[in-house]
């Protein structure tokens, strides 16, 4: 009797989490307020079939490498910065235009790499069905046009933006079937215990002969920027200055082992298959944007790409194909750092690193998984210690204090890069016609699903009860959760608060 009573809860709670994970995000029909401007307007009819296709194609090939998609509007995407605004009332009519506009960029930006990577066939198809000649042009003017449209309607615009269900990547069904609240008890005592060990690998490693990986670049100087801020109070930078941000703060990889595994180099494809040469020394760097203390943060992101995390022993459930590290810069518009944090591309070993004196009330909620914590001098040169093989960060110091006993440059790319990869043409050549004209030209990291294919862990096959899809492999920004216990996003903008951090600047 007992069992039966517990197979019809869980039967019932199963079915609960499946009615959740089933519900349609959006409706998928076209925006109501859009339709006058369909039947008096070519252009805009005209825009919004040609984006309609261009953005199942994308999905088809490619899948969303930027930014979260929209069903019904493809001229629009949005991410966690977005839905902040949208959610917390932020937005109204006198300001929905900026909204929509960073909207309409962002989705430009996507189709617009993701369009890259088509087959040269398909996207030839779809350049001729429409008579375009210049594709980033039209893509931005259209995505442009049709978010205006949704101008004439602003009331009723803003109750569809708020209807929007929030991006999650966490599954509810995974946690309700794992017994999560039962389940989470031994995941915590587990994450506590590593977390110690993972501090006591500095009095460990301190002595060892460190390889440093330094920035090529010329470092530029500091200079105060007069931001230009939108009416969403949200800085607008230009490439450049992006570039120089992005240039100045670039860390130090400090790595003590110079095998394979250890060097940050450059992903490439080689016969259909993501492979990693450290030849040539790299680090891909990207801006974003966060908030702290109801003021606009810059993040800035730096991704040191590794070949494999190599097996420690016969069996070890971490060990795979492919590693990489983000180490990221949280800046205010007055150049004033306000903590670095850290995390492996597989969203796992979330670490924050604060000035000694900088505020911090640890969370102690028995469902607030605890953090790793350091206390360091800030510097705009920082030096990122990586323990050899796991990569684990160990501590962050300044530059300048550091000791190398080798020193290597490396050069600064953008994360863009990694998008649009270049494919080998296939052997032997030359290809029939027929052949060449589905050639694809280039290829994302990420795929479909926006994971690295060959990075999965076998982790993933314990650790799927805390609601972490797929843990251990690597996977996009945006989708990384960070947290086993709890729920928390590497890109959510008010991470720094929500994990305690207070301020001693004004």
């Amino acid at each position: 009797m007992m069992l039966q009573r517990l197979f019809f809860i869980l039967s019932i709670l199963f079915l609960f989490g499946c009615s959740q994970q089933l519900k349609p995000q959006l409706p998928v029909q076209l925006l109501p307020q859009l339709a006058p401007q369909l039947q008096q307007n070519p252009d805009i009819a005209r825009c919004q079939q040609a984006i309609d296709s261009l953005d199942t194609l994308t999905a088809q090939h490619t899948g969303t490498l930027i930014g979260e998609r929209i069903n019904g509007t493809p001229w629009l995407r949005s991410d966690r910065l977005i839905q902040y605004f949208i959610h917390h009332q932020s937005v109204n009519e006198s300001n929905l235009d900026t909204l929509l506009n960073r909207m309409s960029e962002l989705a430009s930006r996507a189709l617009i790499g993701e369009s890259v990577n088509l087959p040269l066939a398909e996207l030839s198809g779809w350049q001729a069905t429409y008579g375009i000649t210049d594709q980033q042009m039209f893509i931005r003017h259209c995505n442009e046009q049709l978010s205006l449209a949704l101008l004439n309607n602003p009331p009723q615009t803003l109750r569809w933006l708020r209807q929007l269900r929030k991006d999650d990547d966490y599954s509810d069904l995974a946690r309700i079937v794992g017994l999560y609240p039962l389940t989470s008890i031994p995941f915590r005592y587990g994450i506590l215990k590593e977390q110690e060990q993972i501090r006591s690998l500095w009095a460990i490693e301190s002595n060892s002969g460190w390889n440093a990986y330094s920035p090529i670049a010329e470092v530029p100087p500091l200079n105060t920027v007069n931001y230009h801020v939108d009416s969403l109070g949200l800085p607008i930078l230009s490439t450049e200055q992006q570039q120089t941000l992005l240039k100045r703060y670039a860390p130090t990889w400090m790595i003590a082992s110079a095998t394979t595994a250890n060097i940050p180099g450059q992903p490439h494809w080689q016969d259909q298959h993501l492979k990693v040469t450290g030849t040539h020394p790299a680090s891909y760097s990207y801006l974003s944007l966060g908030l702290f203390n109801n003021l606009p943060v810059l993040q800035l992101n730096y991704l040191a790409w590794f070949s494999e995390r190599p097996a420690d022993g016969l069996i070890d459930i971490l060990a795979g194909q492919h590693d990489a590290v983000i180490f990221r810069v949280h800046l205010t518009l007055k150049n004033q750092i306000i903590a670095f944090d850290s995390i492996h591309l597989c969203g796992c070993w979330y670490t924050l690193i604060l000035e000694p004196d900088q505020p911090y009330t640890p969370r102690t909620g028995w469902f607030d998984e605890p953090t790793l914590v350091y206390r360091s001098q800030l510097s705009h040169a920082m030096a990122v210690y990586l323990q050899p093989d796991t990569h684990f960060l160990i501590t962050a110091s300044p530059a300048e204090n550091s000791n190398p006993a080798r020193v290597m440059g490396y050069d600064l790319l953008p994360f863009q890069q990694l998008l649009n990869l270049p494919l080998p043409l296939p052997l032997p050549l030359p290809l029939p016609p027929t052949t060449t004209e589905n050639l694809t030209r280039t290829r994302a990291v990420f795929d479909k699903q926006g994971y690295v294919d060959g990075s999965q862990r076998y982790e993933r096959w314990l650790y799927w009860p805390m609601g972490v899809k797929s843990a251990g492999t690597l996977r996009r920004p945006g989708d990384h959760a960070i947290n086993f216990i709890g729920k928390l996003h590497f890109d959510d903008p008010l991470i720094l608060e929500k994990l305690g951090v207070g301020t001693n600047m004004p």
